[in-house]
């Protein structure tokens, strides 16, 4: 099986390992940061498919993560889905999927999905054509 390439950027350590042994042992390569800074700098390093980065993290939140990402020519086209357990994390609300998007998001996902079905959206988000999907 090719191995799809997963940037996991989260603090939680115990969830983190949860969903990388999840990820891997459905034929994922999987990476974890769990500082923004060193997420950042794996993703230049690595290219990955996939980043799942966390919204509420400690000295850069995922929105000053993604845009920093994007400024980095080498590094914006690589399609991010934020993860998070925020039930609706933008200020002034709106729909998740459209705010994520418009934030240059592929998509959000929550945290407390199955791990079933974050495999199946992981899958589809990785196979999608471009960034905007």
């Amino acid at each position: 099986m090719e191995h799809n390439l997963v940037v996991l950027v989260d603090e939680d350590r115990e969830f983190d390992s949860i969903i990388k042994t999840k990820l891997e042992s459905e034929g994922f390569a999987v990476h974890v940061a769990d500082m923004p800074q060193m997420g950042l700098r794996m993703i230049e390093e690595i290219h990955p498919d996939l980043v799942l980065l966390d919204i509420n993290m400690p000295g850069m939140s995922g929105i000053e993560f993604i845009n920093e990402l994007k400024e980095n020519p080498d590094a914006k086209a690589i399609k991010v889905a934020f993860f998070s357990s925020m039930i609706n994390p933008w200020k002034g609300g709106g729909d998740l999927q459209s705010v994520a998007s418009e934030l240059g998001a592929v998509a959000f996902i929550d945290k407390a999905v199955d791990l079933d079905q974050l495999i199946k959206q992981v899958r589809e988000l990785i196979a999608a054509p471009e960034a905007g999907m």
